[in-house]
């Protein structure tokens, strides 16, 4: 059984009909509103957001998630209480409308959300009809629920495929068939189901200074690596995957007092400057989660910050796993038995990480 889009059906109500309308317009594809406006490459948003979802269902395995496409059939008129327009437009002659639900279902491919980068890739969709080719904007990854709408091509729509080209790699979909041919993407689709456990890895780290009197508190967490075929920007070389590791750590302050215990200082940490390496392979991207960093924390004056790292491929052998990380925290004093800070007071602490994934 199909399964169904994930969003009910509904009327769509009128202010967000127009603005999704407005999307349309901005991007290229006309709402129309006469029949002497509609021209071949027009779309025309349906009155239902879900409207065609008993449609023949193709989808596309994107890094952003996976595309469903819903074909209904293709029709030569709208009447009005199809679209969002007052009066029924009609193609063309040797026109006809194509009516296309479609939306992302992101929960497909939550392995890649966090690797992505901050400016991820928009993908080229070109809808081709009897050989034609029409520029769709593809959905908005943002946005909730489905779009629908009727795109008017020339000719019959004997042949309907859906061709999308991300970042370079180029997929298509026989729209009646749902055959694909997924080039250089095939990877997406050999991926297993990836297991986002996290550990500990404070017990795994060693500090500079260190030594008697010198207390840091710490936290770290390492998650399991996750293979991807394309991370931040670049598809991995053929044949490999990229792989990618989140670390987490939090300095929640470090103390230290002087070995003859005239002295003492309490500091926090300011900022952090990362490097990792798995096995022989350095990271090519540290990618530093702005929703999970706050450093230092203005109510604790705890340092946590969240790196998602992506190594290449480190292959097969007995040191793949082991993950080894430095981050150098800057340091603030916070307090002291003395007043100011001293000229051998700690300006930086080091963490080294040496754990081995799972």
């Amino acid at each position: 059984m199909r399964a169904p889009l994930r969003a009910p059906r509904r009327a769509l109500p009128r202010p967000a009909a127009a603005v999704i309308a407005g999307l349309l317009l901005a991007s290229g594809l006309a709402a129309c509103g006469g029949e002497d406006s509609v021209k071949p490459g027009d779309a025309v948003p349906a009155r239902d957001t879900s409207q065609f979802d008993d449609g023949t269902q193709s989808t596309l395995t994107l890094p952003i998630g996976r595309l469903e496409v819903y074909l209904g059939k293709p029709v030569e008129s709208l009447p009005s209480k199809d679209t969002l327009e007052p009066g029924t437009l009609r193609a063309g002659s040797d026109e006809i409308f194509v009516p296309i639900t479609w939306q992302y279902d992101t929960t497909t491919t939550n392995r890649f959300t966090d690797f992505l980068g901050d400016d991820p890739a928009t993908p080229r969709v070109d809808l081709v009809a009897d050989g034609a080719s029409y520029r769709l904007s593809p959905p908005d990854t943002r946005a909730e629920g489905v779009e629908s709408f009727y795109l008017l091509v020339s000719g019959q729509a004997q042949e309907l495929s859906l061709r999308v080209d991300y970042d370079g790699v180029t997929q298509t979909v026989d729209l009646r068939s749902g055959e694909r041919d997924t080039g250089a993407a095939q990877p997406l689709y050999d991926l297993k189901p990836a297991r986002r456990a996290t550990r500990s890895c404070a017990a795994d780290t060693s500090f500079k200074p260190a030594g008697a009197g010198k207390v840091p508190t710490y936290d770290c967490t390492v998650s399991s690596p996750v293979r991807l075929p394309y991370a931040a920007g670049e598809w991995a070389p053929a044949g490999t995957t990229f792989v990618g590791v989140t670390v987490t750590t939090t300095l929640t302050r470090y103390d230290e007092v002087a070995p003859d215990l005239s002295s003492s200082g309490v500091y926090y940490g300011t900022g952090v400057t990362p490097s990792f390496q798995l096995g022989s392979k350095k990271a090519v991207q540290v990618l530093r989660d702005p929703n999970q960093t706050v450093c230092p924390d203005a109510s604790t004056a705890a340092c946590t910050t969240t790196f998602h790292v992506i190594f290449p491929d480190p292959g097969r052998g007995a040191d793949a796993r082991r993950l080894r990380g430095t981050e150098v925290f800057s340091l603030e004093l916070a307090s002291s038995v003395s007043e100011g800070r001293g000229d051998d007071d700690p300006t930086t602490l080091t963490a080294r990480i040496d754990t081995r994934l799972r």
